[in-house]
C-alpha cells in the first residue's frame, strides 16, 4: 500500500508552515530592545508618578501641621521641603 502523493505534499506544506511560524516566534522572542524599552519606561513612569503623588500629599498635609495629631508628622515632612526652598 503506497501513500497518496497529495497527502504527502499536504503534510510537507503543513511542516513548512509550522517551521515558518516557529522561526517567527523565535525571532520575535530574541528581540531584547522592546522589552528593555518597556521596562525602562515603566520604571521612569513609576518614579515620576510617585514623586507627583508624594508632592501632592505634602502639599495637602502642609495646612494641617498646626493640628496636634498631625503636627509633628506634618512638620517632619514639610521641614526638608522648606529647607530646599530656602537654598
Amino acid at each position: 500500500m503506497e501513500p497518496n502523493q497529495s497527502s504527502i505534499s499536504e503534510l510537507a506544506g503543513e511542516i513548512r508552515r509550522a517551521n515558518n511560524l516557529f522561526e517567527k516566534f523565535v525571532h520575535d522572542r530574541s528581540d531584547w530592545k522592546i522589552p528593555l524599552r518597556n521596562g525602562l519606561l515603566a520604571g521612569l513612569g513609576g518614579a515620576i508618578g510617585a514623586t507627583i503623588l508624594f508632592s501632592l500629599l505634602v502639599w495637602l498635609i502642609k495646612p494641617f501641621d498646626r493640628w496636634d495629631i498631625l503636627g509633628p508628622s506634618g512638620k517632619q515632612i514639610a521641614r526638608p521641603t522648606a529647607q530646599e526652598k530656602a537654598k
